[in-house]
Protein backbone atom coordinates (compact mmCIF):
# COMPACT_ATOMS: atom_id res chain seq x y z
CA UNK A 1 0.00 0.00 0.00
CA UNK A 2 1.74 2.89 -1.03
CA UNK A 3 1.03 6.21 0.89
CA UNK A 4 1.00 10.14 -0.69
CA UNK A 5 2.24 13.06 1.35
CA UNK A 6 0.90 16.48 0.48
CA UNK A 7 -2.33 18.77 1.10
CA UNK A 8 -5.38 18.19 0.49
CA UNK A 9 -7.62 20.93 -1.50
CA UNK A 10 -9.75 21.83 1.67
CA UNK A 11 -6.51 22.54 3.74
CA UNK A 12 -5.21 24.46 0.86
CA UNK A 13 -8.13 26.68 0.86
CA UNK A 14 -8.43 27.17 4.18
CA UNK A 15 -4.84 28.61 5.00
CA UNK A 16 -5.64 31.15 1.70
CA UNK A 17 -8.79 32.03 3.36
CA UNK A 18 -7.05 32.45 6.51
CA UNK A 19 -4.20 34.89 4.62
CA UNK A 20 -6.78 36.63 2.87
CA UNK A 21 -8.45 37.83 6.02
CA UNK A 22 -5.52 38.63 7.29
CA UNK A 23 -4.58 40.71 4.41
CA UNK A 24 -8.07 42.57 4.16
CA UNK A 25 -7.79 43.61 7.85
CA UNK A 26 -4.24 45.01 7.52
CA UNK A 27 -5.46 46.81 4.38
CA UNK A 28 -8.56 48.15 6.15
CA UNK A 29 -6.39 49.46 9.77
CA UNK A 30 -3.70 51.19 6.99
CA UNK A 31 -6.69 53.25 5.18
CA UNK A 32 -8.03 53.86 8.83
CA UNK A 33 -4.54 55.05 9.67
CA UNK A 34 -4.23 56.99 6.61
CA UNK A 35 -7.22 59.09 6.81
CA UNK A 36 -6.80 59.44 10.47
CA UNK A 37 -2.78 61.57 9.30
CA UNK A 38 -4.30 63.55 6.54
CA UNK A 39 -7.56 64.87 8.78
CA UNK A 40 -4.69 65.99 11.98
CA UNK A 41 -2.10 67.31 9.24
CA UNK A 42 -4.64 69.38 7.19
CA UNK A 43 -5.89 70.84 11.10
CA UNK A 44 -2.13 71.50 11.89
CA UNK A 45 -1.62 73.17 8.59
CA UNK A 46 -4.75 75.23 9.50
CA UNK A 47 -3.90 75.76 12.68
CA UNK A 48 -0.36 77.07 11.48
CA UNK A 49 -1.90 79.35 9.04
CA UNK A 50 -3.76 80.55 11.80
CA UNK A 51 -0.99 81.31 14.05
CA UNK A 52 0.92 82.96 11.16
CA UNK A 53 -1.96 85.55 10.54
CA UNK A 54 -1.89 86.55 14.43
CA UNK A 55 1.69 86.90 14.38
CA UNK A 56 1.92 88.70 11.36
CA UNK A 57 -0.79 91.14 12.48
CA UNK A 58 0.48 91.86 15.98
CA UNK A 59 4.18 92.48 14.38
CA UNK A 60 2.70 94.58 12.03
CA UNK A 61 3.88 93.17 9.30
CA UNK A 62 2.96 95.00 5.78
CA UNK A 63 3.57 93.44 2.50
CA UNK A 64 4.22 95.32 -0.26
CA UNK A 65 1.56 97.80 -1.67
CA UNK A 66 0.26 98.55 2.06
CA UNK A 67 0.77 101.43 3.25
CA UNK A 68 -1.84 100.82 6.37
CA UNK A 69 -2.01 97.72 8.14
CA UNK A 70 -5.56 96.91 9.34
CA UNK A 71 -4.93 92.71 9.84
CA UNK A 72 -4.66 89.57 8.46
CA UNK A 73 -7.89 87.64 7.45
CA UNK A 74 -7.96 83.85 7.06
CA UNK A 75 -11.38 82.24 5.14
CA UNK A 76 -12.82 79.26 4.12
CA UNK A 77 -16.35 77.95 3.52
CA UNK A 78 -18.18 75.02 5.01
CA UNK A 79 -17.34 71.67 2.93
CA UNK A 80 -14.53 73.58 1.56
CA UNK A 81 -11.37 72.33 1.25
CA UNK A 82 -9.79 76.06 0.05
CA UNK A 83 -8.68 78.66 2.63
CA UNK A 84 -6.71 81.75 1.34
CA UNK A 85 -4.90 84.38 3.97
CA UNK A 86 -4.92 87.96 3.40
CA UNK A 87 -3.21 91.44 4.48
CA UNK A 88 -6.71 93.59 4.69
CA UNK A 89 -5.18 97.72 4.30
CA UNK A 90 -6.74 100.66 4.43
CA UNK A 91 -8.49 101.62 1.78
CA UNK A 92 -10.74 98.18 1.75
CA UNK A 93 -7.35 97.14 -0.19
CA UNK A 94 -6.63 93.09 -0.06
CA UNK A 95 -3.44 91.94 -0.91
CA UNK A 96 -3.76 87.65 -1.20
CA UNK A 97 -0.60 86.60 0.65
CA UNK A 98 -1.87 82.46 0.59
CA UNK A 99 -4.45 80.34 -0.92
CA UNK A 100 -4.37 76.49 -0.61
CA UNK A 101 -6.11 73.68 -0.23
CA UNK A 102 -6.44 71.09 2.29
CA UNK A 103 -5.62 67.57 1.67
CA UNK A 104 -7.60 65.06 -0.49
CA UNK A 105 -10.93 63.75 1.28
CA UNK A 106 -10.97 66.61 3.95
CA UNK A 107 -13.04 69.82 4.30
CA UNK A 108 -13.94 72.63 6.53
CA UNK A 109 -16.40 71.67 8.99
CA UNK A 110 -17.01 75.36 9.97
CA UNK A 111 -16.87 78.24 8.02
CA UNK A 112 -14.03 80.39 8.41
CA UNK A 113 -14.11 84.66 8.22
CA UNK A 114 -11.31 85.97 10.78
CA UNK A 115 -9.31 88.98 10.96
CA UNK A 116 -6.56 89.16 13.25
CA UNK A 117 -6.35 92.84 13.81
CA UNK A 118 -2.78 94.49 13.38
CA UNK A 119 -0.80 95.52 16.25
CA UNK A 120 -3.71 95.85 19.05
CA UNK A 121 -4.02 91.81 18.72
CA UNK A 122 -7.49 90.01 19.34
CA UNK A 123 -9.98 88.60 16.46
CA UNK A 124 -12.83 89.98 14.74
CA UNK A 125 -15.49 87.55 13.16
CA UNK A 126 -14.97 83.35 13.60
CA UNK A 127 -14.39 82.50 16.73
CA UNK A 128 -15.38 79.07 19.07
CA UNK A 129 -14.76 76.07 17.63
CA UNK A 130 -13.15 75.32 14.32
CA UNK A 131 -13.24 71.99 12.50
CA UNK A 132 -11.38 70.43 9.54
CA UNK A 133 -12.89 66.96 8.82
CA UNK A 134 -13.13 63.85 6.54
CA UNK A 135 -15.81 60.85 6.80
CA UNK A 136 -14.19 59.07 9.88
CA UNK A 137 -12.22 62.26 12.01
CA UNK A 138 -12.47 65.38 12.82
CA UNK A 139 -9.73 67.93 14.03
CA UNK A 140 -10.66 70.51 16.42
CA UNK A 141 -9.13 73.77 17.48
CA UNK A 142 -10.57 76.70 19.27
CA UNK A 143 -10.48 80.56 18.50
CA UNK A 144 -11.06 83.08 21.69
CA UNK A 145 -11.78 86.73 20.87
CA UNK A 146 -8.49 87.87 22.48
CA UNK A 147 -6.94 85.71 19.64
CA UNK A 148 -5.90 82.59 21.78
CA UNK A 149 -5.45 79.55 19.67
CA UNK A 150 -6.21 76.22 21.31
CA UNK A 151 -5.73 72.85 20.32
CA UNK A 152 -8.80 70.17 21.53
CA UNK A 153 -7.45 67.06 19.07
CA UNK A 154 -8.65 64.31 16.60
CA UNK A 155 -11.47 62.74 17.17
Amino acid sequence: MSRCFGYTLIELVVVIGIIALLVGGSVAGYSTLNNRQLVLTSGKEVESVMRTAQQRAISGEKPSGCTNLLGYNVTAANGSSAYTLNAICSGNTTIKMQSDQLRSGVTFGTAINVLFIGQVGGVSGTTGTISVKSSSHTFTFTLSSSGDISEVGLQ
